[in-house]
């Protein structure tokens, strides 16, 4: 009776040994299937890796203004560094000192989602992504760099006679085109310099100019060398003003 018990205890034993070996590896499996093929939300924990490090701000600016091919944008659900409370302040401040007009941004006529640049071989980034309905004639599109805050594009889209509802133009000017110019040079000017931290210079080189196009870049240094350019671009005819 005793040496049946003890296969009995024996037989048990063995059965809960390799229910603990087996069950974990089955549930893993069951698991690891059932998630199989399902699209899954980019974790932020993901991209928090070095790419800060890896790639400088003039880096970033060239890849999005150079349109890598199989460069890839996906949303996030949040920023790294910034939120978007932060991102409309730095819109309202680019967008008054841009235009001289002090245009509403708020969560009402603004839609601004934080984005993961992806560039095959290059590098990845976060930036936000932003549309801002100025008035009933211009709307505004912006790229920012979410570690510094700073621009790295964006678009003005309107009507072709509505540009004093987007630029003040101060009474007795006699050339547009040059207050048009020192506005955007004196804006990014003072956004770059904010945004990261440098006691830059720019100056201005004209590249094409006439009734109907201002094409202009800007060169930014410090130290006299050269950091990174901005082309700007006004297309007066057709109501299109951008910055890349």
């Amino acid at each position: 009776m005793r040496k049946r018990n003890l296969l009995i205890f024996a037989a048990l034993l063995l059965a809960a040994a390799l229910l603990g070996w087996l069950l974990p590896t089955a549930v893993f499996r069951g698991v690891d299937q059932s998630l199989e093929g399902r699209p899954e939300p980019v974790s932020i924990r993901q991209i928090d890796l070095s790419y800060q490090s890896d790639l400088q701000f003039a880096d970033r600016l060239r890849l999005l203004s150079a349109e890598v091919p199989g460069s890839n944008i996906s949303s996030l659900e949040r920023g790294v560094y910034r939120d978007e409370a932060g991102i409309r302040d730095i819109l309202r401040t680019l967008l008054e000192d841009l235009t001289g007009f002090s245009f509403r941004v708020s969560q009402s006529n603004t839609d601004i989602v934080p984005v993961l640049m992806q560039f095959p071989e290059q590098g990845v980034f976060v930036a936000w992504r932003a549309i801002v309905f100025l008035n009933e004639m211009w709307s505004f599109e912006a790229i920012l760099d979410d570690q510094t805050g700073a621009l790295l594009g964006c678009s003005f889209e309107g009507g072709p006679g509505a540009w004093d509802n987007l630029f003040h133009r101060p009474n007795g000017i006699a050339d547009y085109n040059e207050t048009l110019r020192e506005r955007v040079l004196t804006a990014l000017e003072t956004h770059y310099r904010t945004q990261l931290g440098a006691d830059y210079s720019a100056k201005t080189v004209t590249l094409d100019q006439n009734s109907e196009v201002l094409y202009s870049e800007i060169a930014f240094l410090e130290d006299e060398q050269e950091q990174f350019r901005i082309v700007f671009m006004f297309v007066f005819p057709e109501g299109y003003f951008n910055i890349r």
